[in-house]
């Protein structure tokens, strides 16, 4: 690898070293890669956000917050299957847009519209005495002060 010092991620280095269609399936595997990773990651955050949704009492009915191979056990016992994980579809989709906007936007930070959309969700669904006390906190640590 030090030999191709241009061959900074697999597949440049693929292609420089074993041609190009091995360098294409070593993309299309990483692509693969991805996408099974942040379909993964995106069912841990949706459960987590179903739980934050439940802790301040909104309940999402089981048939969109599960997969179809997902058994659910209602409160009577009687166990179903969802239809479609919609929180992690939502996660997946914010997530791809975010990254899109800084794609197109290559001056400004990726991060300014996910910031943006952060701080209206929690003006939105946290009340205005805990936002004031999370902001004092938050300005103490940035001076090295609680």
């Amino acid at each position: 690898a030090t030999m191709i010092p241009i061959a900074g991620s697999a597949y440049t280095y693929a292609y420089a070293t074993m041609g190009e269609l091995l360098a294409w399936i070593i993309g299309w595997d990483l692509v693969l890669e991805y996408a099974v990773g942040a379909a993964t990651v995106s069912i841990g955050w949706s459960s987590t956000l179903v739980s934050i949704l439940h802790d301040f009492g909104i309940t999402l009915p089981s048939s969109i917050i599960a997969s179809p191979f997902q058994p659910v056990t209602l409160p009577d016992g009687t166990v179903v299957f969802g239809l479609i994980n919609l929180p992690a579809v939502a996660i997946v989709i914010w997530i791809a847009l975010t990254a899109l906007a800084g794609w197109f936007s290559p001056g400004r930070s990726i991060a300014t519209p996910a910031r943006a959309l952060g701080e209206r969700a929690l003006n939105a669904l946290v009340p205005e005495q805990v936002r004031a006390r999370v902001g004092r906190v938050w300005k103490g640590i940035g001076r090295g002060q609680r």
